[in-house]
């Protein structure tokens, strides 16, 4: 591994991942990034950016120094409509990846892909991801789901029964492993109920939320109204009231992380010859 640097912060590099190849995948998705969202404003969907890309945003002005990826929320109510603008005005090279066009595919949320792009991904978030097909640079719309704070509980059972379907049904999973699924569901409902401050709320009130990164519901009214932030030498939409999303997300979100976890999504990085 490599210590490099942007500016004055350090994080580690994979020996097959230059700073070359990684500021060359931040610029393609700032651009595929633009595209999306010239887009999806055009069609009135609402939509901002999410995580590590708001975060960013906010931190940092652009990208996270070592990050790779690029997070949009999309509104539940608007994500079919935004999915439909997409799929119909998206330039060739950039499609919709989902299980429309992906036997394997297992997530929740779809991407769009740059198909003059290839990529290795990390394993940061499951091997399986390994086995998809559209092994390009990426952008994550996760869709941004409002309910009841008394709904969060029945919402990550139902999530949580859909995932484990898909990997059953994209044989992911052999049928023995599909008997052992309750039990996991149990779990990993229990352990996330366990995790949050549900006790801040009322039982009625709003909250958006997303099941497998977020782990506390935001008040919904901290997504009512949105405003450009700078990022990189373009813009994008964010919450105006961001810092406080983002505490929801983060905690400390303006402290950088040790060192260790200064780690790229990718690999490898390059255009399709």
């Amino acid at each position: 591994m490599m210590t490099l640097s942007k500016g004055l912060i350090e994080f580690d590099l994979p020996d097959s991942y230059s700073l070359r190849q990684l500021h060359a995948a931040q610029r393609q998705l700032k651009l595929d990034a633009e595209i999306v969202s010239n887009i999806l404003q055009a069609a009135k969907v609402k939509h901002c950016l999410a995580f590590g890309t708001l975060l960013g945003a906010i931190r940092h002005q652009g990208f996270i120094p070592w990050d790779d990826d690029f997070d949009f929320f999309i509104f539940d109510e608007y994500y079919d409509l935004a999915m439909n603008v997409l799929q119909k005005y998206l330039p060739r090279h950039l499609v919709i990846h989902s299980e429309k066009n992906d036997e394997n595919y297992f997530h929740c949320w779809s991407r769009v892909k740059n198909t003059n792009t290839i990529v290795e991904y990390g394993d940061a978030y499951h091997p399986d991801n390994q086995k998809l097909k559209f092994k390009c640079l990426g952008i994550d719309l996760y869709r941004l789901n409002e309910m009841r704070v008394d709904q969060v509980e029945t919402y990550l059972q139902i999530e949580a029964e859909k995932f484990w379907n898909r990997k059953y049904a994209t044989s992911m999973i052999s049928r023995d492993e599909y008997l052992n699924v309750p039990k996991l569901i149990r779990q990993h409902v229990e352990a996330k109920l366990s995790n949050m401050a549900l006790n801040q709320f009322e039982k009625s009130e709003m909250v958006r939320y997303f099941c497998l990164v977020m782990n506390d519901p935001i008040k919904s009214d901290l997504f009512d109204d949105m405003h450009a932030v700078k990022f990189e030498n373009t813009s994008f939409l964010a919450p105006m009231k961001s810092h406080e999303v983002l505490r929801s997300l983060y905690g400390r979100y303006d402290v950088l992380p040790d060192w260790k976890r200064r780690n790229t999504n990718l690999t490898s990085f390059d255009y399709v010859k």
